[in-house]
């Protein structure tokens, strides 16, 4: 019996190549969801060249942001939506303004963290410090080799942010693990294995995998 295409990138899309290629996999397809602005950050992205301050290990030039647009191609749309959601929370933070601890995503598929750190007004003069601190603090939490961290804040009636990108092999550091064991500027976070795509449950609850 035949395969179709169909059900070759339902197939591919489950990350299943080990299998033997089934009809079955149609079901897959159907259930795949694609919504292009849960996850669309080109908005965002497009300024992104301007707003570099900090890329450690090199000095910030025009082309610093590259290595910051690089971090986001290796993320997929779900990890991208993820990221989009917190920025979106961060926003409506600072457009309060409301104090909320940094919104963080780990991505140990990658290799790579991400923070965003939404600053009240009154901290805002002070955003570069708050940035690269806690830029710091989460790279060393999430033990990563590569992490990414944009501040927030309300300046003269406008929303100001700044991106830093921080690399390098994980190192212990005895001294910042005591000093959050007693105050952590972070939410709880953890590193999150999630999935490339989304699917309807109701679905895929019907397809046996034997």
């Amino acid at each position: 019996m035949g395969v179709s295409e169909k059900a070759l990138i339902g197939q591919f899309l489950i990350e299943e190549g080990g299998l033997v290629p089934s009809p079955r996999f149609e079901s897959v397809f159907d259930a795949w969801r694609d919504d292009n602005l849960t996850y669309d950050l080109s908005y965002l992205l497009r300024q992104l060249g301007a707003r570099v301050i900090y890329r450690e290990g090199g000095d910030v030039s025009e082309t610093s942001h590259y290595s910051i647009l690089r971090e986001f191609a290796r993320m997929s749309r779900v990890e991208l939506a993820h990221f989009k959601r917190y920025f979106g929370l961060a926003f409506e933070a600072v457009r309060a303004n409301r104090y909320e601890p940094p919104y963080r995503l780990g991505l140990p598929r990658i290799d790579c963290g991400f923070a965003i750190v939404p600053l009240t007004s009154d901290l805002a003069s002070d955003a570069r410090r708050w940035l690269m601190n806690i830029g710091h603090v989460s790279k060393h939490v999430f033990g990563t080799s590569r992490h990414v961290s944009c501040s927030m804040a309300r300046r003269n009636g406008a929303l100001d942010i700044e991106w830093m990108h921080a690399t390098g092999a994980p190192e212990p550091d005895e001294a910042l693990d005591a000093s959050l064991a007693e105050y952590s500027p972070l939410r709880p976070s953890s590193t999150q294995s999630l999935p490339r795509y989304w699917f309807d449950s109701a679905t895929l609850q019907d397809i046996v995998f034997g």
